[in-house]
């Protein structure tokens, strides 16, 4: 009884690990769709891409500070306490 019970666990266990690891290696070979259409993106429209958005973060980096929910709100710089002092 204990031996078939010693089994049954045994043979359970070695299930979950062959599953576990068959779906870790499924996984990490996957390659996203995502990742593929880019793949077969043209290299100049990439680059156009990647110029706009740096033209976006330097023009949002760039803009004055608004007012949110009536309050004023600004980027956090040295001197404010959302920066920690590296001295």
């Amino acid at each position: 009884m204990k031996l078939r019970l010693a089994a049954a666990l045994a043979a359970g266990f070695l299930t979950i690990a062959v599953l576990a690891l068959g779906s870790t290696y499924w996984a990490a070979r996957r390659v996203p769709e995502f990742y593929q259409e880019v793949l077969q993106a043209e290299p100049a429209a990439l680059k156009q891409n990647s110029d706009q958005l740096l033209e976006n973060a330097a023009a949002w980096q760039a803009a004055p500070a608004t007012k949110v929910a009536g309050k004023p709100c600004s980027r956090p710089n040295k001197s404010t306490a959302g920066w920690r002092s590296t001295s």
